[in-house]
């Protein structure tokens, strides 16, 4: 019975949100680290995508339940985050004039794959963190757009220290940051309404290490 209830705790561990929250921490501190010291950054820099992605299944797979109805979802979410990016550095009729650097990996029409992940990332992550709150349904996909444009205000820098991408003249415009706004909010909007959100830790910890993970880039 010992050994039985031995591997019982082992397993409840292994798909616990502890486990994976130390699982990303690793990764995400090894990034700091790698980032910010000489001698491991052409090294580290170019694994960005990967770690993009090893984020998202971190995501997934630390799901309770409704893992199905989640993925669609997610994958509603990176097909709309690709459109908008591609009528983005094709037309400027959003967020501005920018074009995309080769750091992030493979690209169609001429935006990187991994960034449809990177929308639906900071979508789980920002509604889990207002899921709980009292305030009003509205209320919480507008806090939710704010949290997701405040992420993106810390990465916009780092993202041009590292080749993520480019702004004409040098100059990240307002405007980037309303249209993070206003795209966020239908993201948002449904993955709230249509109860998707848990009330899981682990999202919550990847939007801290991801606000940690900027500010530190931003500082070194």
């Amino acid at each position: 019975m010992k050994k039985i209830a031995e591997k019982i705790e082992k397993k409840n561990f292994w798909n616990s949100e502890i486990f994976w929250i130390v699982f990303i921490s690793i990764f995400f501190g090894v990034g700091i680290i790698g980032i910010s010291m000489e001698q491991f950054y052409d090294k580290i820099v170019p694994l960005s995508s990967l770690q993009l992605f090893l984020t998202f299944l971190v995501l997934y797979f630390s799901r309770f339940g409704k893992k199905d109805l989640f993925l669609l979802y997610a994958f509603l979410l990176f097909f709309v985050g690709l459109l908008v990016e591609i009528i983005g550095t094709k037309t400027g009729l959003l967020f501005g004039s920018y074009s995309y650097g080769d750091t992030l990996g493979l690209k169609l029409f001429g935006v990187p794959v991994i960034i449809g992940v990177n929308w639906a990332t900071l979508v789980i992550c920002t509604g889990t963190l207002v899921n709980k709150l009292q305030v009003k349904f509205l209320t919480k996909v507008l806090l939710a757009a704010l949290l997701m444009t405040g992420m993106d205000f810390l990465i916009e820098p780092v993202a041009v220290k590292l080749d993520f991408w480019s702004w004409e003249d040098g100059v990240i415009p307002i405007y980037n940051y309303v249209c993070w706004f206003v795209i966020s909010i239908p993201m948002l909007y449904f993955y709230l309404k249509w109860e998707l959100v848990e009330n899981n830790k682990v999202p919550k910890a990847v939007y801290l290490l991801l606000l940690l993970f900027f500010i530190v880039i931003n500082l070194v």
